[in-house]
Parts: structure tokens; sequence; C-alpha cells
């Protein structure tokens, strides 16, 4: 993780939720992990930051993905797009003070270079779950879809 991502894990951390809670800080570690992995295309990393049996609702695909297959096989999708990057909007956590889930829920942008050569951006909403698994933090569930369209 660069010092840049490690600087803006901190900084939500100590803005967008209670830092003073288990997780908290590792929760957004996580977080920036995944953007900055997401925006390098290093699937390698975005699979070991799910635990295995993590589920995935993705943005851009209708099939749930249950397994690591599963996720590579969406991440190279939306891989395969050119230019693609994700732009990081807000965020903002819950930890449970019992169980050791935390929650973080936001918005995030998905950029890519169109068919046109233009372009294009797709706003989505957030909720990853994290959790200890074998005493590391992992990403357990991550919902992700397009942010509704006005009425």
């Amino acid at each position: 993780m660069t010092n840049d991502a490690i600087r803006q894990a901190d900084h939500l951390s100590h803005d967008a939720g209670p830092a003073d809670q288990p997780g908290a800080t590792e929760a957004n570690r996580i977080l920036y992990l995944w953007i900055e992995a997401l925006g390098a295309g290093d699937i390698e990393t975005l699979l070991m930051l799910y635990a295995s049996d993590a589920i995935l609702v993705p943005t851009l695909q209708d099939d749930l993905c249950t397994t690591t297959a599963d996720r590579r096989r969406y991440f190279e999708g939306l891989l395969a797009n050119p230019g693609f990057r994700c732009e990081m909007g807000f965020v903002q956590n819950r930890t449970g003070p019992a169980s050791g889930v935390v929650t973080a829920a936001g918005h995030y942008r998905f950029v890519m270079t169109g068919s046109d050569g233009q372009e294009v951006t797709i706003p989505a909403r957030f909720l990853f779950t994290f959790e200890q698994v074998g005493g590391i933090w992992r990403i357990t569930g991550h919902h992700s879809s397009r942010m509704a369209e006005p009425v």
C-alpha cells in the first residue's frame, strides 16, 4: 500500500467512523488497499483481501460471486475495460460491539474508456463487511450497485 493510501485510510478512520472501535482502522486500510489493487489491475492482491467464502454482489454483473474463481472471473472482466479505475467518494463505518464485524458503506465511481474513446463514469454505492478470519482481517461481504437514476 502506498503512503498516500495509508494516509487516506488513517484520515477516514478518524473522520468517517468510530476509529476507537476494534477493526475500524484495519477495515479502512483493507478498503484502500482494495481501491489501490483495483487501480493497479492487481487481481491476486484483490483476491487475497477476500475470505474464501466471501460473497460479492458485483456492480456490473448479475451473478453472485461466492468463490475465489467467481471473483477472479469478475475482476478479470472488469479490468479488461480500457482505462479502468475506481475513485472513492466517501465512506462511513460501523463496528458491531459484540460481533467483531466492521461494515463500511459509501460511494465510489468506476471510470473507463468507452468504445467511442470517450470516458465513461459509473457512479456506484457499496457495502463491505470485514471480519477477522484466522486472525487476519478480510472482506467477507461486498455489495456494489449503480447509483439510482433520478426519478
